[in-house]
């Protein structure tokens, strides 16, 4: 159970690394049209991939700022000795998206949950022996 924890907050303090670089990279990818990675959670690069409206995306930025502070404070939590499961970051996440049903269409906003709550994809090289 120890174990299982802690692969649980690696995956948790994975996505919330990656949450914070998005943050100092976000502007840079969004003037690329990056789609991928920490830098999908950007307004600009969710207008794209998703269609919004220039409406939509102003209305939309305060929420995604809540999703990445809520990761930050995830973070914190796992780096204190705290476990934050996936399905509770979920949970959160879907509960600061939910607004948006106000404003994106059933098809936008099952996109953009399911893009705010994957774990980031982490690369990992074996270690030579």
């Amino acid at each position: 159970m120890k174990i299982k924890s802690m692969v649980l907050s690696m995956m948790v303090v994975t996505a919330c690394g990656f949450s914070a670089m998005a943050n100092e990279a976000s502007a840079d990818h969004a003037k690329k049209g990056s789609t991928k990675g920490p830098a999908a959670l950007n307004a600009e690069a969710l207008k794209k991939s998703l269609n919004l409206t220039d409406d939509q995306v102003t209305k939309l930025k305060p929420l995604l700022a809540q999703v990445v502070e809520y990761r930050k404070e995830a973070m914190t939590k796992v780096k204190g000795g705290t476990p934050v499961t996936q399905s509770e970051l979920q949970e959160k996440i879907a509960e600061i998206l939910a607004p948006a049903k106000d404003f994106l269409s059933p098809e936008q906003f099952s996109s953009l949950t399911e893009k705010a709550s994957k774990p980031a994809k982490r690369q990992i090289t074996k270690k030579k022996k």
